[in-house]
């Protein structure tokens, strides 16, 4: 079942299958052949019925330098005009119905499925309703269930994350094994010391990995190593980085 819309006036020419017209009040109807349609009404069609319409237009424009009609046949005659004689008789018979303010739902009756070919056709038709010919400006409602579907996107891809070792940096640091023992030392005055802080250290990564970075003396603090060192009527002291240090005492020969 699909739903169709009509958008301007136009007459129901023929109907085949179940095409239901929507009223005002919610419920339907089956639809008739000869019915006006105005704009807006909703038409529910069956997916195998077919429908034709014609264009309506009840003032039909006359050209400015057309020559004067020629008188109107009585009422009850047939029209004589070259245009309705080209119309199948069901079709002529509709508007001359119409143009006499006959309701055409009410003097009209159902027609059987099929219809007289058009004028000047082989008994083809379009749609698969005869007498829909291409030329008659008839209007063929039929579903072809054709649709388009847009898709967009992308694909992707990634690759599985290396696994990560959330250790703290200081769980990676061995644990200080440096062992010193103390070093004492005794001069006499004026005369200068030397020794080696390191030669009582005990390092499992070997003598030479242990080092002095920086050492304190008296009021002297964090001075770098290889940095020599004063105290006021001490002396002055320097240690190098490998342990190494020299102590020169203050000359008391002025005494």
């Amino acid at each position: 079942m699909r739903t169709q819309i009509i958008d301007k006036t136009v007459v129901v020419s023929s109907v085949e299958g179940n095409v239901q017209i929507l009223l005002a009040d919610g419920s339907s109807r089956a639809l008739q052949p000869g019915e006006v349609l105005q704009p807006g009404a909703k038409l529910e069609i069956a997916d195998d019925a077919k429908l034709m319409l014609a264009p309506y237009d009840d003032n039909p424009a006359v050209a400015p330098d057309a020559p004067a009609a020629p008188d109107a046949p009585a009422q009850g005659d047939p029209s004589s005009s070259a245009e309705n004689s080209n119309l199948p008789p069901e079709i002529a018979a509709l508007q001359k119905s119409i143009m006499e303010g006959v309701d055409p739902t009410k003097d009209f009756k159902a027609s059987a499925a099929g219809g007289a070919p058009a004028a000047g056709g082989g008994g083809g038709g379009i749609g698969g309703v005869a007498g829909a010919s291409g030329n008659g400006g008839f209007v063929v409602i039929d579903r072809i269930g054709d649709a388009t579907i847009a898709t967009a996107g992308f694909d992707t891809d990634h690759d599985a994350l290396t696994a990560q070792n959330n250790v703290q940096a200081d769980e990676l640091l061995p644990d200080n094994q440096l062992d010193d023992q103390d070093e004492f030392a005794v001069t006499q005055e004026d005369q200068s010391i030397s020794g080696d802080l390191l030669a009582n250290s005990d390092n499992p990564d070997g003598p030479f990995d242990a080092s002095i970075v920086s050492y304190s003396w008296g009021n002297n603090l964090g001075v770098p190593a290889g940095t020599a060192s004063t105290i006021s009527g001490v002396g002055t002291l320097i240690i190098n980085a490998d342990g190494t240090y020299t102590f020169t005492p203050v000359s008391y020969t002025h005494l």
